[in-house]
């Protein structure tokens, strides 16, 4: 006997809409959290202090931190963040096949 069969998956395109109207956004800070269902990922901007001249000794001790400004916080299911990390990976080698060139 047959166990019951499972529904088989559908693809569907996406088609983006309002794109354009959407700022690109630098960032190059990141920090991620994780919840037992989702990740919890912020992209934030960073900009190191600007010393005038070259920093001292004493003024680079006394630098604890930087503060960061958030651009964006997602929240993710561990599947699409697998997705994710497989999109980037493809889109990595692609660039660096590129510059090869």
């Amino acid at each position: 006997m047959a166990g019951p069969q499972l529904p088989q998956p559908v693809q569907v395109q996406v088609n983006w809409e309002g794109l354009d109207s959407f700022p690109v956004m630098a960032t190059n800070v990141f920090l991620i959290q994780q919840t037992p269902h989702e990740f919890v990922i912020t992209f934030g901007f960073a900009s190191p202090p600007l010393f005038m001249k070259q920093p001292t000794a004493e003024e680079i001790a006394a630098l604890k931190a930087i503060p960061a400004k958030t651009i964006i916080r997602l929240g993710m299911p561990p599947g699409r963040v697998v997705e994710l990390l497989g999109l980037l990976q493809q889109q990595l080698q692609m660039y660096q096949e590129a510059q090869k060139q």
